[in-house]
Parts: structure tokens; sequence; C-alpha cells
């Protein structure tokens, strides 16, 4: 709404994108999943379908000023009672609806995700390959929301099994990551050649590395910094944070 009263519609259209692209369907959907269909407990496939199709009636509302007929036709097909999204209000901010808990919450299971996927991509593992991750952390608030959501863990991390250890014996035959005070070590041998692994990584290191530099250089430029225009400059800054924290890891 803030981007929308500062006529500042590329960002806002921007912001909708990556709600709806990074959080609606790269998670929530993918986490309703086995509840949509494994689960036999009817009443919670129903509020699961509910908050589904919820969620992306208000997405429409908002969509809706940017384009017009799409979100009518799609209106037209889902079971609401409005006959057109046209006459349908405009959603509304209302803070007591956020929820600050599950928010971090599911910042905490998505950043364990992401990282596990991040090193399979990384060492170019096959996504049929499922291995084993072993967590250690002194979190107890983590471990147990860890433990609750296991599962869920498993199932889009690609993994066969998860397990909270105290130690690792040998760091040199583990892919290690951290995220959120919670240290991931996967076995390489489940992975890949450790020799040619390593020479691989060296050279994604390199190329990373030139990139970052590049980065670095252009948003030190002076010119670029006053001509460039703002969304540029923060995707540029976002770049740069992206290819460091690559350069972390593969260290």
């Amino acid at each position: 709404l803030e981007n929308l009263e500062k006529f500042n519609f590329a960002e806002a259209s921007k912001q909708l994108y990556k709600f709806f692209w990074r959080q609606y369907c790269d998670w929530y959907i993918e986490l309703c999943k086995s509840r949509l269909y494994q689960d036999e407990d009817e009443i919670a496939k129903s509020t699961v379908g509910y908050v589904l199709i919820n969620i992306l009636e208000r997405y429409l509302r908002l969509l809706h000023p940017f384009m017009p007929f799409i979100t009518e036709e799609i209106w037209q097909n889902l079971p609401l009672e409005s006959e057109s999204i046209m006459i349908s209000s405009y959603p509304e901010y209302k803070s007591e609806e956020i929820d600050k808990e599950a928010e971090y919450e599911m910042e905490i299971l998505i950043e364990v995700i992401s990282s596990i996927r991040k090193v399979r991509s990384q060492l170019l593992v096959e996504p049929s390959r499922r291995f084993p991750a072993y967590l250690i952390t002194d979190d107890l608030d983590k471990k147990n929301l860890i433990g609750k959501n296991i599962e869920k863990l498993i199932k889009l991390g690609g993994l066969n099994s998860i397990d909270f250890i105290k130690e690792i014996d040998d760091l040199s035959k583990y892919a290690k990551s951290h995220v959120s005070g919670v240290d991931i070590y996967i076995p390489l041998l489940e992975l890949a050649d450790i020799k040619e692994e390593t020479e691989r990584l060296k050279k994604r290191l390199s190329k990373v590395k030139a990139g970052y530099e590049k980065s670095k250089k252009k948003l030190s430029n002076e010119q670029f910094l006053q001509k460039a225009p703002e969304h540029i400059i923060l995707r540029e800054k976002e770049k740069l944070e992206e290819l460091k924290k690559e350069i972390e890891s593969i260290k």
C-alpha cells in the first residue's frame, strides 16, 4: 500500500510477485501437499483448502489494479460469493492478523531447507538422490521446532533422515552449512567423489569471487549510484550479498 500511495507501481508489483512465487507457491503449497493428499483427517484437509483459497482470493484483489482482466478471469473460476472482483473491496492491513511467532518458525524451517537444497545444488546432486543430514545446535527451542516438523524437512529437503548429534568426528568428510544457530552436516561420501568435487568447488569459488569484485566495484562507482534507478541499485546490493554468502558457503 505504501508503494501504491507513492505511485511506485514497479516496486509494488515486484513485492506481489515475490510473495506469490516465493512464499505461496514455493513454500506454502509444497508444505500443504502432504496434508491434502495423505492426511486422513478431513477437518485438517478442509482447513488447508480454506486457507489456500483465502490467500489466493486476497492476492487476486491486491493484484487486480495491475492485471484486471486476468484476475477477473481467475476470480470467476473460484468458489467465491462476490460476482466480480471489480466490486470487491481492496484488502486492508490488519496488525492483529500478523502471527510473529508463526513467521519466525517458518523463517527457521525455510532457512534449514534452503541450506540443504543449496548444498545439493552446489555438489550437483541429482534431485532423486536421498541422503542423511546431521544437525548440531545448543538452542533447545530450535531443536524442538525442527523436531516437530522433521517429516516436512525430510520431504522438502530430499533427505532420507535427519538426526541431532552432539559433535562431528571428522569435518573433512562432511559438507557443512550454518543457519540461525544450527549447524548442518551432510556426509560427502553420500554425495560425490571428494577429489573431483574439491576441484569443481575451487573453480566455482574463483568465478564467484570475480563476480563479487565486479559487483563491489560497481557499487563503489559514484556515477552508478547517482544515475541508476533505486531498484537497480537495490538489486545490485542484493546480488553482492548473495555472492558473499556463496563464497562463505563454498569455503
